[in-house]
């Protein structure tokens, strides 16, 4: 995914990268670069921080796949803030094709590896559910029983998916990555990827946020 508001760029961008084989969608701004996250899947996504609406760097912590950025107001500020979210690499342009290639491959390298990751975190879990179920129908005690979570406000249930609920659930019993990827049984990467999605239905840009969200829900109903 190549979202840029250079349409110049993006063009210029796009034949490079189809000359390489590349399959390439493009966007100009982040609107329209969320929502082709929403309902695609992509290996990378190249994107200015210079767009407009990205300013604050939205897209780097709504993205679920690595980010190539890349600006044309390069600062040291902007490159640790953009390495210490989804991004893979930073770019100041003007940058040469075949530097941009390098960086692509990488970066397209380390979000297939992540996919198969999470791929087999997904199949963990689900045996894993299978065996709580089993358990319970045996009336067996033992460490695969369900936990007891902390129950969510109403009106989540059209926004979020069933697993993003329980990593909320047990985000908000103990808001601490670590804790709940254990009881999950999955991976903090993969914890971090469902607690953006989450920031980004329920319009937060932080922890703290998130729980004050809650809060507020839970005080309105």
């Amino acid at each position: 995914l190549l979202a840029d508001d250079d349409t110049l760029f993006r063009k210029a961008t796009r034949r490079v990268l189809e000359s390489h084989g590349h399959v390439v969608d493009e966007v100009a701004d982040m609107v329209a670069a969320l929502a082709l996250l929403e309902t695609n899947i992509y290996d990378l996504m190249v994107a200015t921080v210079d767009m407009p609406g990205n300013e604050e760097l939205a897209l780097l912590r709504s993205s679920l796949v690595p980010v190539l950025v890349v600006t044309s107001a390069p600062s040291i500020e902007g490159a640790v803030a953009a390495l210490r979210g989804a991004a893979v690499d930073y770019l100041t342009k003007p940058f040469a094709s075949a530097q941009l290639l390098e960086c692509v491959e990488a970066g397209i390298a380390r979000g297939r590896a992540l996919r198969v990751l999470d791929e087999a975190e997904q199949h963990l879990r689900e045996r894993l559910d299978l065996l709580t179920v089993l358990r319970t129908a045996l009336q067996v005690s033992g460490a695969g029983q369900p936990r007891e979570q902390v129950a969510l406000p109403l009106g989540l249930d059209d926004r979020l998916s069933q697993r993003e609920k329980e990593v909320l659930a047990a985000f908000r019993a103990t808001p601490r990555v670590s804790v709940v990827a254990k009881q999950l049984y999955i991976s903090p990467h993969t914890v971090k990827n469902h607690l953006k999605a989450i920031f980004r239905k329920l319009g937060v840009n932080s922890q703290t946020e998130l729980i004050a969200k809650l809060e507020q829900m839970r005080g309105e109903l």
